[in-house]
């Protein structure tokens, strides 16, 4: 996380235009709701950065279209370093194949910083037969799926 932190200063750094970055305070939109991951992670990266920057940082939640309203929003604002964006890879890459008149190109008007964290994980219930991912695809395969079933 510190390697993150180090990182997502040093860039926002090279973005401001006065010498004196930053001479007010930074904010990170989260393209969603409070208390989910990419909150939790900006929460804890903002106070991470308020000490080396000098200034507060404020975590703006701005959720809705998968994402789309808050990166946008970024998409939109100056490129000074003052606005941040809490991306996953929904925001990032999928949301491009699913949203046909996105109001911004993730590749040209958005740039990654630092990778913060890997929050998806794959989980079953613990009276499941497969331990992991290898025993689950073995039993998938020695079992067929009934054909009404398959999309």
């Amino acid at each position: 996380m510190r390697i993150a932190v180090a990182l997502m200063l040093a860039v926002a750094a090279l973005g401001a235009q006065a010498q004196s970055y930053p001479s007010r305070p930074v904010k990170i939109i989260v393209p969603f709701g409070a208390g989910g991951p990419a909150d939790i992670f900006a929460r804890f990266l903002g106070k991470e950065m308020e000490g080396p920057l000098g200034q507060p940082v404020v975590v703006e939640n701005r959720p809705g279209a998968g994402g789309n309203i808050g990166a946008d929003a970024v998409a939109k604002a100056p490129a000074d370093g003052y606005t941040l964006l809490m991306a996953t890879t929904g925001v990032m890459a999928i949301n491009n194949a699913m949203y046909k008149n996105l109001s911004y190109d993730a590749e040209k008007d958005l740039v990654p910083l630092a990778p913060i964290g890997a929050v998806t994980t794959s989980k079953a219930r613990r009276s499941a037969p497969s331990a992991n991912l290898a025993s689950y695809f073995s039993r998938r395969r020695a079992t067929p799926i009934d054909s009404s079933l398959r999309a």
